[in-house]
């Protein structure tokens, strides 16, 4: 979209001891260019997930618990078109900066966004409840709870 906001995130690997060879890009959303961040300008939304406490209680109520990569779930969750703008970042591709840059946005939520936990709570809730036909009551019924 023409009109819409544009911003470029910095970014930066990150090497995990345990992961050799593998890095993980880091999207710095409060990095400031003339006094401001991308998460300043962010509305943090609601708190949809559960309380630490309830979380923690609920675990001792079954002998099984599960829990997920909230990173990884940002990823399924799509911005809506004309916001993309502002999550645009430059990409040097075989690390060479003798080059030009190339130009890419990314399409999904990302973690670190002030907005993320908040949008993925709501699309995990939104997606139990519009397919609650194709899965049993049980796990529409936690999804709903998460």
């Amino acid at each position: 979209m023409k009109d819409s906001p544009v911003w470029y995130l910095p970014h930066h690997p990150v090497f995990h001891p345990q992961k050799p060879g593998k890095a993980r890009v880091v999207f710095d959303f409060a990095a400031t260019f003339e006094g401001t961040s991308l998460n300043d300008q962010l509305l943090q939304g609601p708190y949809l997930p559960n309380e630490l406490l309830g979380v923690v209680i609920r675990f001792q109520k079954e002998p099984i618990a599960m829990v997920a990569d909230v990173e990884g779930m940002f990823y399924q969750v799509q911005v809506a078109p004309n916001e993309c703008n502002a999550l645009r970042f430059l990409w040097w591709p075989n690390d060479d900066l003798s080059k030009e840059p190339l130009d890419y946005q990314m399409l999904v939520h990302l973690f670190g966004a002030m907005l993320s936990p908040s949008c993925a709570s709501f699309y995990l809730k939104k997606t139990a409840s519009d397919n609650q036909g194709d899965f049993d009551v049980e796990t529409i019924t936690t999804l709903k709870i998460l």
